[in-house]
Parts: structure tokens; sequence; C-alpha cells
């Protein structure tokens, strides 16, 4: 396998074969791979493939990073804990904040990093369609009551 600066490496240990999610920070200096049967590990590696950090290990399968750098989540969805989301700064590796959005079929950082926005949108299920705004800590801004 060739990965970034045209180094060569033959193998990225994978846990179990299975991979949940896969997600490069903006840089392209480091890369979060969530792998095995769940709980899964949630592992960050460099640009050479060498693993740098091991996060909590939790049933999840979606990892979002911030178009800063500064921050990730580490999301469960579908049937997987029903939309539990982990914040994490990647300045220190350390768990700033949980939310929760259930059903969540869609999950993007906002373009400032100041926020997450999911949504539960009618392609995949056609019922409870409704979207959430949380802050980077997790904190909820939207809505602030039950239905619009």
């Amino acid at each position: 396998m060739r990965i970034h600066k045209g180094k060569n490496r033959a193998f990225i240990p994978v846990f179990n074969d299975q991979i949940q999610d896969v997600a490069w920070t903006g840089s392209g200096s480091q890369f979060i791979v969530l792998s095995g049967q769940q709980p899964c590990t949630a592992t960050m590696y460099n640009a050479d493939g060498q693993p740098a950090f091991e996060f909590a290990k939790r049933f999840r399968n979606t990892v979002r990073i911030c178009p800063f750098d500064n921050s990730m989540i580490i999301g469960g969805f579908g049937n997987i804990t029903k939309g539990e989301m982990d914040i994490y700064s990647l300045d220190s590796n350390k768990e700033i904040g949980k939310a929760k959005s259930a059903c969540a079929t869609t999950i993007a950082w906002s373009a400032c990093g100041r926020y997450i926005l999911t949504s539960v949108l009618y392609e995949r299920l056609k019922v409870d369609n409704s979207f959430q705004i949380f802050r980077a800590n997790g904190t909820r801004v939207l809505p602030k009551a039950q239905g619009f």
C-alpha cells in the first residue's frame, strides 16, 4: 500500500478484519480508523500508518473530523447505540463532550467548526424526519423544545 509522501507500508493493523469507518484529518497528517467487532476500537494513525493513539473502545461506527482538525465525533448510528456521540479534542485526545441524536442518518460539522448538525432524512426513514444542532461540546442548540 502506498500512503502520504510516497512511503510504502505493507500492513496497517485492522482488528478482526472489520472496518467501520475511516477519516483523514484536514492536514493529512493523521487518520482515524474504527475497526473490529462491536465494541470497536478507534485508533489514530500518523501519515506513515503507525498507530499514535487509541481511543476508548465503544459501540461506534462513524467518525467525523472538524474542518479545523481540533476535534472529532465518534458516534454509533443506525442500530448501534441509537445515536450516541463522543466528542474528542484532537489536541489533547481527551473527551470534551457527549451528545445523542437518535435515528440520525446525516452527521456533519459546520464550516466554522463550532457546531454539529444531525438529521433524520426522508430518503432513509419515512417517519420522525428532523434535524438537531449541537455545539462542539455536545450541548444542544436546536431544537430547544420537543418538535417544531
